[in-house]
Order: C-alpha cells, then structure tokens, then sequence
C-alpha cells in the first residue's frame, strides 16, 4: 500500500498521517448524513454529521490503520426506530460510508491520471490516498461486525441468515483481531477487488 517509503521522511509522514484523517472523517461523516437524510437525526444531534475529524477518529482504529494498512472510526449511533423503511434505510447507511470513499478515490484516480504531477511526490501521495479510500472501503464491506458490511447484508439477507449474524455479533471482534494478529496474508483475498478497483479509477 505504499506506505513503508512515507516513514522515511518526516514530511510524508506527516501527509501519510493527514491521509487517514480524512479518509476516516468523510467514511464517518457519510454514515451521519445518510441516516440524518433518511429520518434518523441521532448522530446530528450528537455532533457527529460534522467534517470535524476530532467526531470521528477512534483511537485504537487509527493506530492500525498506522500499523495495519487496517483501521476504522467511531461508529455513529443509528436509531432504526426513526428510519422509515428500516432495513432499506440501514443497507443505505451503511453503504453510505465505503460509497464516500470509493468515490474519493475515484476522483484522485481521476488527478493522477489526468491531472499530471508538477512535483514528483505528488504522484505517490495521490497512490497512497487513494489505496487508503479503495482499502477502507473493500475491508469495510466484509460481513463481520462491527464492520458495515455486517450491516448491510444483514439488512438485505433473510432470516434464516439469522443464526450466523448471532454468532458474528458474539465472536466478530475476535474474528477481526486474529485476523490482525495473524498479518496480512488472512487480508490477500482483499488484493484483488482493490487492485481491480485502483485500476478502475485510473491508477
């Protein structure tokens, strides 16, 4: 993921750092807006439909994601009991976040084909952002909660899926934290979606 070069310099570092500030920012705040949108005020009234990332970084999410290449924000509360078609209304939630994402990435895809780069870095920071959107997203789809992607399908599957969601919601976390602890080969399957995505969007 382009990433080991950027701790060689303290400039990059700080722009490597800056990256994931704003990935997770925009992936927290989408969720916000989607639910505000469709009738679920929670999150505005808590703060959280806001462009302030000091509302969405999560402190242990952002470390792996300094360490992992992986990471996450604070989820943002949703009250179901406010939605109007709920289980629609959640699957569009929680496609909200790696939506917002996938199309940031699009449009630096869009800069570093097109737009060309005056400064050399320019080219690797507008690599590394956008593998950082097109990662979060693809990980995030994963069917495991606290994942958004565990939202999503439970919202669109039917019941008989119900016991499985039982026993991702006891152990999921768990499932999660082997899976870091284990390295990245167990995130391999990821590569390819993320690699099709990149080149997709102009990379």
């Amino acid at each position: 993921m382009y990433i080991a070069q950027f701790f060689n310099d303290p400039l990059l570092t700080l722009i490597f750092l800056a990256c994931i500030v704003i990935t997770v920012t925009v992936h927290e705040f989408a969720h916000a807006w989607a639910a505000d949108e469709l009738g679920d005020p929670t999150a505005r009234l808590l703060g959280r439909k806001s462009l302030d990332p000091r509302k969405h970084l999560d402190p242990w999410g952002s470390l792996l994601f300094i360490l992992a290449g992986f990471g996450w924000g604070k989820p943002v509360p949703v009250d179901s009991f406010n939605l109007r078609e709920e289980a629609k209304d959640n699957a569009l939630i929680a496609l909200a976040g790696p939506a917002s994402n996938l199309l940031i990435a699009a449009l630096l895809g869009t800069i570093y084909r097109f737009g060309g780069a005056e400064v050399p870095v320019l080219d690797d920071v507008l690599l590394l952002f956008g593998n950082l959107n097109v990662y979060l997203a693809v990980f995030n789809l994963l069917p495991i909660p606290p994942l958004d992607g565990s939202k999503l399908y439970r919202a669109v599957l039917p019941s008989g899926f119900d016991p499985i969601w039982r026993f991702l919601d006891q152990f999921g976390i768990y499932i999660l934290l082997f899976m870091f602890l284990s390295g990245s080969s167990l995130f391999g399957f990821l590569r390819p979606m993320a690699a099709w995505l990149m080149n997709l969007f102009g990379f």
